[in-house]
């Protein structure tokens, strides 16, 4: 019998900086079912000095892709770019299901609902 194919999931968070929506966002993705789930993160810059969600992230073996334009304060450029590269990336990715965490990820990573 052939394997089902697991769902491919897109998780987008600005910043993975200390507190709750970085909390949250990495637990879910950790905690997904790896036998139904396929889970990818992306993120932008961040300001974990202690470089705790970097260590969770490398301790999981989560995939985790880093977008330096995704950044907290507007930015034309900046947003264009990181607009681009997340189009890119959903494309290439063929995910089921994005999810996104935080007000910019969450503007940028909803311009592409099918």
């Amino acid at each position: 019998m052939a394997e089902a194919r697991k769902v491919r999931v897109l998780h987008i968070i600005t910043r993975l900086d200390p507190g709750g929506p970085t909390s949250t966002t990495l637990e879910t993705v950790a905690r997904l079912d790896r036998s139904v789930y396929e889970v990818d993160l992306v993120t932008g810059r961040t300001s974990d000095p202690a470089g705790q969600a970097a260590e969770f992230i490398q301790s999981r073996g989560l995939r985790c892709v880093f977008l330096p334009d995704l950044v907290r304060p507007v930015s034309v450029y900046r947003d264009l770019v990181a607009l681009f590269k997340l189009f890119d990336i959903i494309r290439k990715g063929h995910y089921d299901i994005v999810h996104t965490h935080c007000s910019k990820a969450g503007i940028l990573g909803r311009c592409f609902r099918g």
